[in-house]
């Protein structure tokens, strides 16, 4: 709940208390993890995350936030490991799909990661903006500047206060030298999500 506030310093700390109290439970680690890489501690996460791993193997969460510490650290066959294991043990999660779609992207497979995508947005409409910002940043990468901002600026509709896809249309507004709506597009954003993380890094 307070990382779901933004509070994450005072989760990290409860979270490290209730891992000293019972050091073997999988589901203390792993949120422990989770919170460490809000913190931006990836390596902390990354040793918490495995020992939940160690503790329970086919656990989902674990297994995902272990795909994504991997590739944040740019080992993305790694990554998509723990990625196709946690959709193995559960298919209905379109944010693992996202996910896969994004290490495909950063592999070199845009047009598979471009599929999953669609996918995704047919199968889960819950996960419609993250889905939608991974298609505008994949399209970004192939160089559709134009469909990527479009993509960014639906993903932005429908959740405003969702950062990702404000980077994204930041980002490839920089990419095509257009600085000035790229300023003017991150201001827009952070009257709608006051003291945003992601857009004030």
């Amino acid at each position: 709940l307070l990382r779901m506030r933004g509070a994450i310093p005072e989760a990290t700390e409860l979270l490290e208390r209730a891992v000293a109290a019972e050091p073997d439970d999988a589901v203390a680690l792993a949120s422990l993890a989770a919170a460490r890489s809000d913190n931006g501690d990836v390596r902390g996460a990354l040793s918490a995350v495995e020992r939940a791993l160690e503790i329970e193997p086919d656990y989902p969460f674990a297994l995902r936030l272990r795909g994504r510490l991997r590739h944040q650290m740019g080992d993305f066959g790694d990554a998509m490991e723990s990625f196709d294991h946690a959709i193995g043990l559960d298919d209905t999660e379109g944010g693992a799909h996202v996910d896969r779609a994004r290490c495909l992207n950063a592999l070199g497979q845009s047009e598979e990661a471009l599929k999953t995508v669609e996918d995704v947005l047919w199968r889960f409409p819950s996960s419609r903006p993250d889905a939608l910002a991974a298609k505008a940043e994949i399209l970004a990468a192939k160089g559709h500047h134009d469909e990527a901002i479009q993509t960014a600026l639906a993903a932005i509709q429908l959740a405003p206060e969702y950062g990702p896809p404000q980077m994204v249309l930041t980002q490839t507004l920089a990419a095509i030298a257009d600085f000035e709506r790229a300023l003017a597009e991150t201001e827009t954003a952070l009257e709608a999500a006051p003291g945003s993380p992601w857009l004030l890094t």
